[in-house]
């Protein structure tokens, strides 16, 4: 996926909790169901940490995370302040529409599913990657080198670095 294309479809996101879940996905590394499973005490910007529930173990983990995740992240949670449940222990994601409820993995699918409507792509039907799959699958986990190019995707280095921590 060409730069430009990644851009577009990261400029058509509709919502601050969008870009931020984005942001996260592509900085960290972790599944969509790892991070769909912080809770608003998971997130620490101060030391750029976010805590998930790995998938496989089921144990929770820091991840690094970059700041523009983070700065994502405190616009999505101005934005909802006051309107859903306290509590450290509820989820940080949440649906944007009422009634709120706790954001499920269909949730975010279709956030991309709209991002590439948008940005003028079909990004769950076309025969290339998808954007979620770019996102999930070709950015390398924290403490491992960036690709010099993804053969999946043809994604680019400079794709790579763009949110990386």
């Amino acid at each position: 996926m060409p730069d430009e294309e990644f851009n577009e479809i990261f400029a058509a996101l509709g919502s601050h909790r969008d870009r931020a879940l984005v942001a996260f996905y592509v900085s960290t590394g972790a599944r969509a169901s790892e991070l769909l499973s912080v809770t608003r005490r998971g997130g620490d910007p101060g030391r750029q940490l976010i805590t998930v529930v790995r998938k496989g173990t089921r144990e929770m983990q820091q991840l690094p995370a970059s700041s523009d995740a983070f700065v994502w992240l405190r616009l999505y949670q101005l934005e909802m302040d006051g309107k859903l449940p306290g509590g450290s222990g509820q989820p940080l994601w949440w649906t944007l529409r009422r009634p709120f409820r706790p954001l499920a993995y269909h949730g975010v699918h279709r956030m991309f599913e709209r991002a590439g409507a948008v940005a003028g792509t079909d990004a769950t039907r076309r025969s290339n990657p998808s954007a979620e799959q770019v996102i999930l699958c070709a950015f390398p986990a924290p403490g491992y080198d960036a690709l010099p190019g993804c053969r999946l995707c043809g994604i680019t280095p400079s794709s790579q670095r763009l949110l990386l921590p």
